[in-house]
């Protein structure tokens, strides 16, 4: 896989086997998680329920998680049924990339605490999927910082 900047202000993201292409399906299932878009909103209001959350803000933020993560995929199925697999975070996308990266991260970070692991914990104690979604959330997190460092958003 390769990405990078390009002069006229995208990300290009080329991935080079079927490999490749399952990270970024798999993108998709971690930001949705496993009780859908709802596990981060339900999360972020657990800190103090309130009438005008519920009523206003939480369905407006399941809505827009929703959306981003449809602009998303929209990208990805393009790349899977053309011959070129290549595409682009552009800056009409990359706020929607952004956000379904960053809700990927955050039901990661639910679901496995890969950032409470210490640096010199064994790996081979931590299992396989915890393994696979500290290394998912690095990555995420370099794509996030490529969006933050190539766009104005």
């Amino acid at each position: 896989m390769k990405l990078g900047p390009t002069m006229d202000g995208r990300i290009k993201i080329v991935v080079d086997d079927e490999n490749d292409f399952n990270f970024f399906a798999e993108l998709l299932q971690d930001a949705i998680g496993n009780d859908g878009t709802e596990t981060l909103v339900n999360t972020i209001s657990q800190s103090g329920t309130d009438e005008d959350w519920e009523e206003f803000v939480k369905p407006d933020l399941i809505s827009q998680f929703k959306k981003d993560i449809l602009t998303v995929s929209q990208t990805l199925a393009g790349v899977q049924d053309s011959t070129e697999k290549e595409f682009f975070i552009s800056p009409e996308n990359a706020r929607d990339w952004y956000s379904t990266l960053n809700q990927a991260r955050l039901n990661l970070e639910y679901r496995y605490k890969v950032s409470s692991i210490p640096p010199e914990v064994n790996k081979e104690e931590l299992g396989l999927e915890t393994i696979q979604a500290g290394i998912k959330t690095e990555f995420y997190m370099q794509i996030q910082g490529l969006i933050l460092e190539t766009m104005e958003f």
